[in-house]
């Protein structure tokens, strides 16, 4: 049975460490949630498109949150996947927090977001090169009757530590189910449903 423990942090109020700092721009290197908070419990209340930037306030410490300006709507990204310019390069946020003086925020509770609280089963698997570009084959235009099927057909979600993006690997331990007439799979991961291709257990493609 999966255990439920409350997220340490929950909703919607930041307090800055230190003296102020200019705001640091970044890009998803993959199309990305924007969360209401800084968890996979948080509901996803946007998506910042693969190369789109952002304005980053600040970043949790360690700074696998970060709170962003996505064209107006400020929300919470995983900084896995959030790069910037550094030194020629761009670098995932997580990496260079203090090299690009990005200040450190913390989150403090509050009631008015709605959060379901988990305790992570296992990690989603990000292989390096995802940080620089996607490997998987996006999936275009899925037929009518899969996402039928997939919405019809209820899973109980699994939690995995990190944010859940097309190219991320499933671990072999989260059961994927069938879907007829399909080459894929489909399991919800942080309660998204999500296709992955069996046999490397990528995820393709996720309902939105």
């Amino acid at each position: 049975m999966l255990k439920h423990v409350t997220y340490p942090l929950a909703a919607a109020a930041i307090l800055a460490a230190g003296s102020a700092m200019a705001e640091t721009q970044a890009s998803a290197t993959t199309d990305l949630n924007l969360r209401a908070g800084p968890g996979v419990g948080y509901p996803v209340i946007g998506v910042i498109g693969g190369q789109e930037s952002v304005l980053v306030d600040g970043c949790l410490d360690p700074a696998q949150w970060c709170k962003v300006n996505h064209e107006g709507q400020e929300g919470w990204a995983y900084g896995a996947y959030l790069t910037a310019p550094l030194g020629g390069t761009r670098t995932p946020l997580v990496e260079a927090v203090d090299m690009l003086d990005i200040r450190t925020v913390t989150f403090v509770e509050t009631p008015d977001v709605a959060t379901v609280t988990v305790e992570p089963v296992g990690v989603i698997e990000t292989p390096p090169e995802i940080v620089s570009i996607t490997p998987v084959e996006r999936i275009g235009t899925l037929p009518d009757d899969t996402i039928t099927y997939v919405r019809s057909n209820p899973v109980d979600p699994i939690y995995l530590e990190g944010e859940v993006v097309v190219g991320a690997a499933i671990p072999q331990t989260v059961t994927i189910y069938d879907v007829p007439q399909s080459e894929y799979r489909y399991v919800n991961v942080n309660g998204q449903y999500v296709l992955v291709e069996p046999e490397g257990r990528r995820v393709v493609y996720i309902a939105r």
